[in-house]
C-alpha cells in the first residue's frame, strides 16, 4: 500500500493526487484479483498510461470532475467494468484506453472531448450497446449509439453489440474508419453509401454473421483485414475501377466466386486464403502473387494466370488440394519452392517460362510439361 493508493477491505482501489506508476506493471498490480472496484480521486489531472490494465475484475469506475485525459491501455482488459462515465472536461481517450473491456455496455463522452486514439473503445467481442455523446461536442456526435465525427462524414464505431441485423450507413458518410464494424457480430446486411470513398483497415473483421456486401465505386482501395473472417459473407460486388486489395482481406470468408478488378496489379499477403473459390480467372494487369494468397482454398480447381505475371511467392497455392492444372506464363522469372506444397491434385504444370531452371517447385507426383 502507499499513502497514494489503498484497497479497501471491499475491494475499492482509491488513488489519490500524487500517484506515479513506475515502469512495467502498476504497484496494485499484484493484488488485481481482490480490486472490485476503481475510485480515482479529485485533483488528478492525468490517468497516465497503463495505469490500471489487466484489472480483470473490477466492475465500477468512479471517475474525477478534475480530469483532463486518459492514458494508452489506461484500463485495457478490465473485463468486468460494465458502464463508463467520462466527466466533462476530458479532451483526450487515448489509444486502446478501453481495448478488450468487452462487458462495457455503455460509454458517455463529454462535450469536451477532442481526440479519440485508435481503438480506445473497441471492447473486442463484447457487449457494447452504445456510445452517447453529449451535446455540444464540436468533434463528435452520435446517432442511435452508433458513434461520428461531428459532420457524420465519417463513421468511427458501430457497438460491436448492438442488436441490429441490418444497417444502413447515412448518405453523408464519406470514410468508415479502421476497425468501425469490427466484431459486430448481429449484422446481416449493411448498406454503404453511394458517395463513400474510403473503407478503413479492418473495418467488417470478425462479422461473423454478415452475408453480403456492396462496396461503391468511389471506393478505390480495400485494405488489410477489411473483411477478415467473415465467415457468412457469400454476396460480393466490388467497384470495376478498384485498385487495391490489401493483405488478409477476405481470409475466411466463404465466398466461392471472386473477380478481381481490372486495376489490381498485386494480390497481397493471403488476401484470399481459405475463402471456397472454385475457379479464378487472374486479369492481365496482375504482375504480382503475393505470399500465401490462396493457401488453403480447398475448393479451387480452376486457375487461370495473367500473361503478364512475373512473380509467384511463398505458400501463393499451398493445400489448394483440388487444384489438378496450372499453366505458368512465360513472363514468369521468379517461383518459391513451397508454392505447390500441399496440392495432392495436382498432375500437370504446364511451363512457358524460359527463365525458371530449378525443379525443386514441382510437387511430386505433377508431371512437367515445357513448352
Amino acid at each position: 500500500m502507499s499513502k497514494t493508493w489503498s484497497i479497501d477491505k471491499a475491494g475499492v482501489l482509491t488513488v489519490r493526487k500524487g500517484y506515479r506508476k513506475r515502469k512495467g506493471l502498476s504497484d496494485f498490480y499484484n493484488h488485481r484479483d481482490e480490486i472490485n472496484a476503481i475510485v480515482v480521486e479529485e485533483g488528478i489531472r492525468d490517468i497516465g498510461d497503463n495505469w490500471f490494465s489487466y484489472l480483470h475484475y473490477a466492475k465500477e469506475l468512479n471517475l474525477p470532475s478534475t480530469l483532463h485525459r486518459i492514458g494508452k491501455n489506461a484500463f485495457i482488459e478490465c473485463k468486468q467494468l460494465n458502464e463508463v462515465h467520462v466527466p466533462e472536461g476530458v479532451v483526450e481517450i487515448a489509444e486502446s484506453a478501453f481495448q478488450e473491456c468487452e462487458n462495457i455496455r455503455h460509454f458517455y463522452l463529454p462535450s469536451t472531448l477532442r481526440r479519440i486514439g485508435s481503438l480506445a473503445l473497441h471492447v473486442g467481442e463484447g457487449r457494447l450497446l452504445a456510445i452517447e455523446v453529449a451535446k455540444g461536442n464540436p468533434y463528435f456526435t452520435s446517432r442511435y449509439g452508433v458513434l461520428y465525427n461531428h459532420s457524420m462524414s465519417s463513421l468511427l464505431q458501430f457497438p460491436c453489440g448492438k442488436r441490429r441485423k441490418e444497417y444502413v450507413v447515412p448518405e453523408s458518410v464519406r470514410i468508415l474508419a479502421d476497425d468501425c464494424f469490427s466484431h459486430a457480430r448481429h449484422l446481416e446486411h449493411v448498406t454503404l453509401p453511394t458517395g463513400l470513398t474510403k473503407i478503413g483497415g479492418s473495418a467488417f473483421a470478425f462479422c461473423t454473421k454478415l452475408k453480403s456486401m456492396f462496396v461503391p465505386d468511389g471506393v478505390s482501395v480495400i485494405p488489410g483485414y477489411a473483411f477478415f473472417c467473415c465467415e457468412s459473407l457469400t454476396d460480393l460486388r466490388l467497384p470495376d475501377k478498384l485498385e487495391g486489395l490489401g493483405y488478409e482481406a477476405f481470409t475466411f470468408c466463404p465466398l466461392t466466386e471472386f473477380r478481381i478488378p481490372e486495376g489490381v496489379t498485386m494480390l497481397d499477403y493471403a488476401v484470399l486464403a481459405n475463402t471456397h473459390i472454385r475457379e479464378i480467372d487472374i486479369p492481365e494487369c496482375v504482375t504480382e502473387i503475393n505470399n500465401s494468397a490462396f493457401y488453403e482454398c480447398a475448393q479451387l480447381q480452376k486457375v487461370v494466370l495473367p500473361q503478364n505475371l512475373q512473380s509467384i511467392w511463398e505458400k501463393a497455392f499451398r493445400y489448394c488440394s483440388s487444384l489438378e492444372e496450372i499453366e505458368i506464363p512465360s513472363q514468369v522469372w521468379h517461383i518459391t519452392d513451397d508454392v505447390f506444397d500441399g496440392c495432392t491434385s495436382l498432375r500437370r504444370i504446364i511451363l512457358h517460362s524460359k527463365v525458371i531452371d530449378s525443379l525443386c517447385w514441382v510437387p511430386e507426383g505433377a508431371e512437367l510439361i515445357k513448352d
